[in-house]
């Protein structure tokens, strides 16, 4: 756990319970933060203190350039190196919809894809996103590697 974490989770202990008062926890339309947290493992206060430093609003969704940018520069932070491919590409590799590409995942295979209006976020073939296990047809994708 990142030392910044575990400092706030640390200060918000009141009567033995946690309380989330944290902006992520109140944040709409963060799909591209719970995304990449889902994808890389990370803490969702730590991917939403990257996607901030990178330019996105609270409570308002991301362009896909801040996103590319963003999710190119936690990558390199965490490690990984991240690889856009574009509507055709993620379809040839991974399938029209998320059933598809969520079947056509590699065990250990870190993912984020885009579908339209929505980004969901893979690491192991599972998701903690509503969409999991739903039809909606992929237009993009993200795949992170561990940098060699």
């Amino acid at each position: 756990m990142q030392a910044h974490v575990a400092q706030w989770l640390a200060t918000q202990v009141h009567g033995g319970l946690i309380q989330y008062k944290h902006p992520a926890y109140r944040d709409t339309r963060n799909c591209t933060v719970r995304a990449i947290a889902d994808a890389l493992g990370l803490h969702l206060i730590t991917a939403y203190e990257f996607m901030k430093a990178c330019g996105r609003k609270h409570g308002h969704g991301t362009q896909p350039s801040v996103t590319r940018r963003a999710y190119g520069a936690i990558s390199r932070h965490h490690g990984y190196e991240c690889a856009a491919l574009d509507y055709f590409e993620a379809r040839a590799e991974y399938g029209r919809t998320i059933v598809t590409a969520q079947r056509a995942l590699q065990p250990h295979e870190r993912v984020v894809f885009h579908v339209r209006g929505h980004v969901i976020g893979f690491s192991d073939r599972t998701t903690s996103d509503w969409a999991n296990q739903r039809r909606h047809h992929v237009v993009g994708a993200y795949v992170f590697k561990r940098a060699a």
